[in-house]
């Protein structure tokens, strides 16, 4: 994302005229495409324009100087490592030749980054002035004790006087960084001798938003490629990214020309979106009452203390999908969202059969939604509920099946945390998806407390008489098993022995006669299952 003096300095070459909005356009997209090195260093958009040619690095320096008449910030320094990733960025130095440097000015702290990158010749002085600048830095000297200092926000024109003597403080002529004399220059911060002028009116207004219609037809054009195009979440994401940063300097362009440029879309993909005649879509009664924008909604599927789950249909076609939405009492809770956006971006990462599917995380009007694979069954907590427990088989299918994809996720670097009956769904066919992801985390250690829930489930799954949530789960277990044997009466779970002997292994008091890994639940669970069939 480009920074507040990237903004400030697209608008006002904008507003002066020194650049055309095509001309800063162009220069935002090379911000995306340099984004997706993976070792990415994006530089500045002043920085752009000038190796674009479009203005001097003079008349850079003198804009982002005149920045600091515009605002009314405390005068601070920029730390070290900032400046060296300005340096890197702009080409002033190598990230070796800072890392040097930095290694360096830990052992003498009398002197700042500059002075040893200059020292050493790997920058200028006038390639460490402009880096200054970039952030409202300005090298002035004392005229009594001859010290220099960084000023931060100074502005230019204004006295300040040395906190040290007193003394005047003046610009420091080119070439101040001389290291012999710098050795006693003091870091503190200096206050200006006068008060600077207040503020003009300008820069970081809120950009103003595209007409409704225009906002409308984006939308539904943003929804068709997600529901009818194949086209990599990636690049929707890196062109929503783009389109939000061109609102702050003031600039909309359609989200499907944005994607194009951007090499998302083929060019039959764009002709064909462009086609579709959107403004009759959003129009209608349905689309303007709609609460997710693209979805029908048919009914409540679930509905918990975090979330609501909705089934819905899409509006340009395709299969019945999943609505999760926030509660609308949550979208201000950070911790909420942020966890809601947590679970739906590893969903969406994650590919396996018995994990539930994540297709698209977005917000609309505040509200925080995530579209997913619809599970033509129910909860296995109520179905196991009304079905008044599971037969020997099917409990063991599901327990299989619900450990291979915690398997799969510990091999992610993650443990699921809340395994229990109610966030495994069980479909008509008998397949079982693990969804809520909410409270997982990552971790490349144990796993003893899933594999302790998997004792949990396959107890509900073939007893049915007691309902597990939260910390008595292990207090109910403890008082059902016997420690010494774990003895379970085989004919109040209707199990046979080999599965009761399961179960006491995945739940026995003793931790080290428990099952260890999921591979070796997988090998008992196999052999469960030949014990069954004889």
């Amino acid at each position: 994302m480009a920074d507040a003096d990237d903004v400030y300095v697209g608008r006002a070459l904008i507003e002066s005229g020194r650049i055309t909005r095509d001309e800063l356009i162009e220069c935002l997209f090379d911000f995306a495409l340099e984004r997706r090195a993976p070792d990415a260093r994006v530089r500045p958009l002043g920085i752009l324009l000038v190796a674009r040619h479009r203005i001097s690095r003079a008349d850079l320096n003198a804009l982002l100087a005149r920045r600091t008449a515009l605002t009314d910030r405390r005068l601070a320094q920029a730390s070290a490592p900032a400046l060296g990733e300005l340096l890197i960025a702009s080409g002033a130095a190598t990230r070796d030749q800072i890392a040097e440097c930095l290694v360096l000015q830990e052992a003498e702290t009398a002197k700042r980054l500059g002075e040893l990158l200059v020292e050493r010749g790997y920058s200028t002085v006038a390639q460490i002035e402009r880096a200054l600048a970039y952030h409202d830095k300005t090298i002035y000297q004392c005229t009594e004790c001859k010290g220099r200092f960084n000023l931060v926000g100074a502005i230019p024109g204004q006295p300040y006087c040395c906190e040290t003597c007193g003394g005047v403080l003046e610009h420091a002529p080119a070439g101040a960084l001389d290291a012999k004399e710098e050795k006693g220059t003091t870091r503190r911060i200096l206050k200006p001798a006068a008060k600077p002028a207040p503020a003009p009116a300008v820069a970081e207004q809120v950009p103003p938003l595209a007409p409704e219609a225009q906002v409308q037809l984006d939308r539904a054009s943003y929804v068709y490629i997600k529901q009818k195009l194949t086209v990599r979440r990636e690049a929707l994401r890196e062109a929503e990214l783009l389109q939000m940063e061109l609102a702050r300097f003031d600039v909309w362009i359609p989200f499907i020309d944005i994607l194009q440029k951007l090499g998302g879309l083929t060019w039959l993909q764009a002709d064909q979106v462009r086609k579709t005649e959107f403004d009759k879509l959003i129009a209608t009664k349905a689309w303007k009452e709609e609460a997710v924008p693209g979805y029908r909604v048919v009914s409540k599927i679930a509905s918990g203390s975090f979330a609501t789950i909705f089934s819905a249909d899409p509006v340009f076609g395709g299969k019945r999908i999943a609505l999760k939405v926030l509660h609308a009492d949550r979208v201000n809770d950070a911790d909420a969202v942020a966890r809601f956006r947590r679970e739906a971006a590893l969903l969406m990462r994650l590919r396996h059969p018995a994990i539930i599917q994540a297709y698209d995380l977005s917000e609309h009007a505040g509200a925080h939604y995530l579209s997913m694979e619809l599970v033509d069954g129910d909860s296995l907590e109520r179905a196991v509920y009304e079905g008044r427990g599971l037969n020997s088989v099917r409990a063991l299918n599901v327990l299989r099946q619900v450990t291979v994809a915690l398997k799969y996720l510990h091999a992610e670097g993650y443990v699921h945390r809340d395994v229990k009956p109610a966030n495994i769904l069980v479909a008509k066919d008998g397949a079982a998806k693990l969804c809520d992801l909410g409270l997982v985390e990552e971790s490349k250690a144990g796993v003893e407390s899933d594999l302790y829930s998997l004792g949990v489930t396959l107890f509900y799954m073939l007893s049915a008489n007691a309902r597990f949530a939260g910390p008595a789960s292990s207090e109910v277990l403890a008082a059902r098993f016997v420690s010494a044997g774990v003895e379970v009466d085989p004919a109040a779970l209707r199990a046979p022995g080999p599965i009761v002997d399961l179960l006491g292994r995945l739940v026995h008091r003793d931790r080290a006669q428990r099952v260890q890994t999921y591979a070796d639940l997988l090998n008992e669970i196999t052999v469960c299952g030949e014990a069954l069939r004889r």
